[in-house]
């Protein structure tokens, strides 16, 4: 202790006060030898941003609950003391500690306070990071979707001030249209749970919007992508294989959907309605569930009709002739484990959602919350896009495709192939076609986009060495950005077109992006699998679709693009089911 009475940060940085000096040094990089006592934080060097992220520290590390914007304000002296007041085994203030350290009141007051009128800075600091926008141009008038938040983006909003705050929230009925004096009243405070952890991430920036690329002369080309995608459907029966997808549809979708009608009928049962105990031809109740959710409960009802359970006439529902007997979700949710040990990530996806179905109809839960709002449900997401049999054969076939249409271009081109992949989300696809085009000697510039900030930074972090690559987020429901018209030779998405409101209009925008003679290659599902319903269809993306669902025949896809204004197109195809269940959609731009 220094002889003022007043704790001297070097000795807390000397002794027990270590911890403290590992987070300063990393956000400041400053030696403890170097430190003053009387040094503000901003004297270090210390920004907005990084603020935020310091605070996020100190609470994960040290168990300190300091308001980033109070981070500007007081001494090292006074941090340190704050420090030391922390209990010397858990590192937690004790309630009568707060009472009697000598700081600032700010530093232990919640950050976002039950009668505030005004944007709770912590949030602003969060969502400035989140979505790159400097702080002055967030005001309580600014809509999500302006500044470029997702869905996802909420969730991740939510986890960083749970994290800073130690407290948990629920966003209630938040829409992208909202401003966020919106989603500012619409914070609910709840009891953190005693098992919650706050250490399982940390707050991420957004990627950077790339600069405008340069036009460059069309390509000299006489290669036909169709020919090469007819070469392409070859290797298909032998990926399937190697993924484990061939005979799904005689096998493995039985059993899934024995396990679909299981988790819908305890679904409706925790709802309220026992569709056992209804005699057959009685009218039922109606499945309650929020507005949102009435396409999905219809849905579900088709499901159901298909099996006889019910039987929807002149717009009631009425109790088949079929009784439902199908064991427990979680008996079959093991039984396909164990019988289709490929198929083991879309358990783990269906009982991520499955247990959780009456929850998310019924609005107590939100289910992007329940699919990505975690480090473990993005494990499962992750997984599900990477190595599902299905999605596994299909992007083999679209690498096949897409490395041979890249060679050929890059016979005649004196400059980078440019590659703009949409939607790309978990990198699903991205990371098979970005290690496959590691292994040909095509020059590249590969654009990786999608509409959500935080996939876009995590690709950053993920593919920072890969010099060819660059990020960005794109909105491909959106005006087209004019550094992104004519400048690419493919553009390639996964999944991605069928989760928009006009397919036609969304084809038509990819269509601005590529330049004459350019190539748009798509692989999207063409056959509704049932389950896909229970996780997707709980997301506002499923149904936007004008088609009124998301999933369309390859016919609708090739109509899309004639009106889109492509010049030929085609799409894969072979002789078993599962090859003309996902498929690759090519159109093609006159040269």
């Amino acid at each position: 202790m220094a002889a003022s009475g007043k704790t001297d940060i070097r000795n807390v940085l000397r002794s027990d006060g270590a911890a403290l000096k590992d987070v300063l040094g990393s956000f400041t990089n400053v030696e403890p030898s170097a430190l003053k006592p009387d040094s503000s934080l901003e004297d270090l060097g210390l920004d907005s941003i990084a603020a935020v992220q310091l605070a996020n520290a100190l609470l994960l590390q040290l168990q300190l609950q300091v308001h980033p914007d109070e981070l500007f304000k007081v001494s090292l002296n006074t941090l340190a003391e704050y420090a030391q007041k922390a209990h010397p085994a858990s590192m937690k203030l004790r309630s009568s500690d707060r009472s009697n350290a000598n700081v600032p009141s700010g530093l232990a007051t919640p950050l976002l306070a039950s009668d505030s009128t005004t944007l709770p800075s912590s949030l602003v600091q969060v969502i400035s990071q989140l979505a790159k926008v400097p702080f002055e141009h967030i005001s309580e008038t600014s809509k999500l979707s302006e500044l470029g938040i997702d869905s996802f983006s909420l969730c991740e909003i939510k986890q960083q001030l749970e994290r800073i705050e130690s407290k948990q929230f629920v966003f209630c009925d938040i829409q992208l249209c909202h401003t966020l004096h919106d989603l500012a009243a619409q914070l609910t405070v709840l009891p953190l749970s005693p098992s919650r952890s706050a250490a399982d991430g940390t707050v991420e920036a957004a990627a950077e919007t790339q600069e405008c690329l340069i036009t460059r002369p069309s390509l000299d080309r006489s290669c036909n992508p169709l020919e090469i995608l007819a070469q392409s459907n070859s290797i298909y029966e032998a990926a399937s294989h190697r993924s484990g997808f061939a005979g799904y549809w005689s096998t493995v979708s039985p059993l899934q959907q024995d396990l679909l009608l299981s988790y819908i009928n305890e679904a409706f049962i925790t709802l309220g309605v026992n569709l056992s105990e209804q005699p057959q031809g009685v009218e039922t109740p109606t499945i309650p569930c929020i507005p949102k959710h009435e396409r999905l409960v219809k849905r579900l009802l088709d499901i159901l009709e298909a099996r006889y359970i019910v039987r929807q006439c002149r717009g009631k529902v009425l109790r088949g002739s079929d009784c439902i007997d199908v064991d427990t979700s979680a008996r079959l949710c093991e039984q396909l484990r164990i019988q289709h040990p490929s198929f083991e990530c879309e358990a783990k996806l269906l009982n991520l959602i499955g247990p959780r179905l009456a929850e998310c109809l019924s609005g107590k839960v939100d289910p992007l919350s329940v699919l990505f709002g975690s480090a473990e449900s993005r494990h499962v997401m992750g997984s599900f896009y990477r190595d599902a049999p299905m999605m596994a054969a299909h992007t083999e076939q679209l690498i096949s495709f897409f490395v041979s249409l890249v060679e050929t271009l890059a016979v005649k081109s004196q400059t980078p192939i440019r590659v703009l992949e949409v939607g790309a989300g978990t990198g699903g696809t991205t990371a098979p076609l970005v290690a496959a085009l590691r292994n040909t000697r095509v020059h590249l510039d590969y654009t990786f986009t999608d509409i959500g900030a935080s996939f876009v930074h995590k690709a950053k972090a993920r593919w920072e060495g890969v010099e060819w690559m660059s990020f960005a987020v794109l909105d491909i429901e959106a005006e087209l950005p004019e550094c992104f018209r004519g400048q690419y030779d493919i553009v390639v998405g996964t999944n991605v077109v069928h989760a928009t409101r006009d397919r036609t209009s969304t084809c038509r925008r990819l269509r601005y992006a590529l330049r004459p003679g350019g190539v748009l290659a798509l692989s999207e599902l063409t056959r509704p699998i049932d389950w896909y319903d229970i996780c997707f269809g709980l997301l506002d993306g499923w149904w936007l679709a004008d088609e009124g669902y998301a999933i369309q025949p390859a016919t609708v896809w090739m109509d899309a693009f004639e009106k889109a204004g492509f010049q030929t197109m085609g799409h894969s195809s072979g002789d078993s089911e599962e090859a003309n269940t996902q498929r690759l959609l090519i159109a093609c731009t006159e040269d």
